[in-house]
């Protein structure tokens, strides 16, 4: 089971049980995906499909919320990508369009406990 603490949002009223923040990372000698906590211990059990996570914004520092989609691998580039869906519908004029995908090097995720 993962380590976690209880950590003040600030935008929100209460306070959440919050994962320690993970950085999603590919374990060679388990040939697959997992999480790194923030002690460095890797834990085998990543995201669910359809799970929310948030993922951390280093530009502004906010955690926006996504649904987990999928991890995969992009041999031309010898990367892992993580695919994540909207939340929920918003108002964007994105054409339907609802996944995004990020490079999961140095990515930081999250998940709340409720």
């Amino acid at each position: 089971m993962a380590a976690f603490t209880i950590e003040h949002d600030s935008t929100a009223e209460d306070l959440f049980i919050i994962y320690d923040y993970f950085r999603i990372s590919y374990n060679s000698e388990e040939n697959c995906y997992g999480l790194l906590n923030k002690h460095n211990s890797w834990e085998k059990e990543g995201p669910k499909e359809g799970e929310i996570i948030e993922v951390l914004n280093e530009e502004n520092d906010e955690w926006k919320k996504y649904r987990f989609s999928r991890l995969y691998y992009i041999d031309d580039r010898s990367k892992w990508y993580l695919e994540v869906l909207k939340e929920e519908d918003d108002d964007d004029d994105d054409n339907g369009k609802d996944k995004k995908i990020k490079d999961i090097e140095g990515l930081k995720v999250r998940k709340r406990i409720i």
